[in-house]
């Protein structure tokens, strides 16, 4: 097992945030501290990486993923799981699904995570779950 926090990825890239993301975000980036005294506090503290939340209300392109992973490695910051952005009036497709392995492997990420509610109907459909495992397999990374 290991130590992790929860960031948000408009945390990491503030740059990228929109009026959402301005309301709801982490406390552990306060005014006056750098990114990097952040960082620094928390691999002090015996964080040993951090689960990665996606946006629900913006468009996450495999160009930002590379970014995030850009700060997260200067900062020794490993990501531990990619977690799926939350919705309320969509469901999953499996090309959502694909699209975040991709970006799961690109930061080295180890554990998908995925919400069965976000998954609707499909859940109960085989061939969905069965997409999932493959998935898994291809990438080496769990859900």
């Amino acid at each position: 097992m290991k130590t992790s926090v929860t960031l948000f990825f408009t945390d990491i890239l503030p740059h990228k945030s929109n009026f959402y993301g301005k309301v709801v975000k982490n406390r552990i980036f306060s005014p006056g501290m750098s990114q990097a005294e952040v960082f620094k506090e928390l691999k002090n503290a015996g964080i040993e990486g951090c689960e990665l939340l996606l946006p629900s209300y913006a468009n996450v392109i495999l160009e930002d993923i590379v970014e995030v992973k850009e700060v997260l490695d200067k900062n020794h910051m490993p990501v531990l799981s990619l977690h799926q952005p939350l919705r309320f009036f969509s469901k999953t497709r499996i090309s959502e699904v694909a699209l975040l392995f991709e970006m799961a492997a690109l930061l080295g990420a180890k554990v998908v995570v995925l919400h069965i509610s976000n998954a609707g109907k499909h859940i109960f459909d085989k061939k969905y779950i069965d997409e999932i495992h493959a998935l898994e397999k291809q990438y080496g990374i769990r859900a």
